[in-house]
């Protein structure tokens, strides 16, 4: 019996394929698959899955023209036979006893899904580091170290990870699901879909797949399909009001929706920033109707709200940037005013409690000792 499936996206990464996939093929837990799917690649890549499939009779090779990771991934989901199923991507690896841990715990709680802990490493410098976005210790403070589903956390859900890398799924609750293709940020629906389909779920702290940071990953070289989010967030509010959950999250979903829009904005190169602003300035127009007539807009963050308004209004880009980092800044001030006021009752308070003591009679006995 196959006990995991290791789906593994493969995209011109020759020169980080080699530790990755001895990462699965030398992994504690020997029943395996390993599914790597060649997306077209032009470097050398297909010649090294080659090699790998002839020494080892567990991996499954799938080769097509370069049509993207979600095309590769159900392709994958297509022909997958393990019990459990990891997504894994060709540039990052795991540690050597990651599935056999994800496995046993997995069976011995009888789990539909297990979230775990990625570490970032810096390609360059070998640095391994950890950020709030995969440690997600919100979650771990609301569930502990029980098992939970989405109406568990729905006051968060939207601020769980969306990386699917982080997550061992039952092969039989993603059955249905399938990434959409032809987009980046696929992830993202992939990822809210199976959460809210999962009826068990753990989370656990501990890190087991190491995600390399390097300038060839997409989010640093597709910057002309960056505007992929506002379909992305189009298929995600389409499935939520599909299985009648909209009412309960529409004003979660559009802070979502703002806070990841300007995040991508910030993150292109200026040559693309005029593109991205013409379709959000008619994203947000095209749903103003559904926006006030659910009252989205009286109940959302203020910095949403800004986000918004300043999309609608605003001539074009430079004045779209500058409204926002304005609020922003801001806000900044405003919290540094709250923490100068708290560090000045602070002091205050210390000051008052010093001078109690130096005019205590146990203050002035221990002088000489003092001096």
């Amino acid at each position: 019996m196959i006990k995991v499936s290791v789906i593994i996206p493969v995209y011109n990464t020759q020169d980080f394929l080699k530790e990755c996939i001895d990462s699965v093929v030398n992994q504690t837990l020997a029943d395996i698959e390993i599914i790597c799917i060649n997306d077209g690649s032009s470097d050398s890549s297909l010649d090294m899955l080659e090699e790998y499939r002839k020494k080892d009779s567990r991996i499954r090779l799938i080769s097509q023209s370069h049509i993207g990771v979600g095309v590769a991934r159900n392709a994958a989901l297509d022909i997958v036979r393990g019990e459990y199923i990891l997504f894994l991507d060709s540039d990052d690896y795991l540690d050597l006893n990651s599935l056999e841990y994800l496995y046993n715990t997995s069976k011995d709680k009888n789990l539909d899904m297990l979230m775990f802990k990625i570490t970032n490493f810096n390609n360059k410098t070998g640095k391994e580091s950890t950020s709030p976005y995969f440690e997600m210790d919100f979650l771990e403070e609301i569930v502990g170290d029980e098992i939970f589903s989405w109406k568990d956390i729905k006051d968060c859900i939207f601020d769980v990870s969306v990386s699917i890398t982080s997550k061992l799924f039952r092969k039989e609750m993603i059955s249905d699901i399938r990434f959409p293709e032809g987009l980046i940020f696929e992830d993202n629906l992939f990822s809210i879909k199976t959460l809210l389909n999962a009826q068990r779920i753990y989370f656990s702290d501990r890190h087991l797949y190491h995600r390399r940071i390097h300038s060839n990953s997409i989010t640093n070289s597709y910057h002309e399909r960056f505007t992929d989010c506002m379909d992305i967030y189009d298929l995600i509010v389409d499935y939520i009001k599909e299985i009648g959950e909209y009412d309960e999250f529409h004003v979660q979903i559009f802070d979502k929706q703002c806070f990841d829009f300007f995040h991508r904005f910030r993150q292109l190169e200026d040559e693309y920033k005029n593109g991205f602003f013409i379709k959000l300035k008619d994203y947000f127009s095209n749903h103003k109707d559904t926006l006030e007539r659910y009252g989205t807009l009286d109940s959302c963050s203020e910095r949403s709200l800004v986000i918004y308004n300043s999309a609608i209004g605003s001539d074009n880009y430079y004045e779209f940037e500058l409204s926002v980092n304005f609020f922003d800044l801001k806000l900044k001030n405003k919290e540094y005013k709250k923490e100068i006021s708290r560090l000045k009752k602070s002091n205050k308070k210390y000051m008052e409690e010093l001078k109690s003591l130096k005019s205590s009679k146990s203050w002035k006995v221990a002088k000489i000792f003092r001096k």
